[in-house]
């Protein structure tokens, strides 16, 4: 009797040994696994959008970066380009809004600006389109202005107008912005996506 009850004794205790090894393994496997799914997969479905601000150089025939600050010539009109890049591994309905504000105005990622009646747009200041997600190998393309992942370098024209100049009220100068929206499909509107570009426009003449 004695000695069933020390084998029945030996046979829990070698049982509660493999659940407790059981459960450290299926703890250690479960860390792995997250830390890998943490470390690799959700790396992958990061994105982003890029903008560009740039102008059109006819003699060599190619866009570059836009000059900062921008000069303008009172009375004559500009031209200056944007061009947007989709990165963020899905297609994505993008609306950019363009706005005139005082160069002391302070822009950031969190809060647009208020809208504003754009004095210096000679066709309108919102433009909306729909691009594609850039595959692994347009993601490494450098000098790339065109393709479904691109939204072509795109001219705004600007003008000089008595209504700009009002808005100057003494000042040389003022802010051009550049705000992109993307389409929520859940509230099923454009929100601001917090990525902007600016350049300051100075008037001489």
């Amino acid at each position: 009797m004695e000695k069933k009850r020390i084998s029945e004794i030996i046979f829990r205790s070698t049982n509660l040994k493999r659940f407790i090894s059981l459960f450290v393994v299926s703890i250690i496997i479960i860390v792995i696994v997250t830390m890998f799914s943490t470390t690799f997969f959700s790396y992958s479905r990061e994105g982003f959008s890029e903008i560009s601000l740039l102008q059109y150089n006819q003699a060599e025939s190619l866009y570059e970066a836009a000059r900062q600050p921008y000069i303008l010539y009172k009375n004559f009109n500009s031209t200056t380009y944007f061009m947007i890049k989709n990165f963020e591994n899905k297609v994505t309905y993008y609306q950019l809004q363009i706005k005139i504000t005082k160069l002391s105005q302070a822009v950031n990622s969190e809060t647009p600006l208020a809208t504003t009646e754009c004095y210096l747009m000679y066709l309108n200041h919102t433009y909306e389109k729909i691009l594609f997600p850039a595959t692994k190998q347009e993601k490494q393309e450098i000098n790339a202005f065109t393709g479904s992942y691109i939204w072509s370098p795109t001219n705004v024209t600007l003008y000089f107008s008595s209504q700009f100049e009002s808005l100057l009220l003494g000042e040389n100068g003022v802010k051009i912005v550049f705000e992109i929206w993307r389409f929520n499909t859940q509230a099923e509107e454009f929100s601001y996506s917090g990525i902007f570009a600016f350049m300051e426009l100075f008037v001489i003449g």
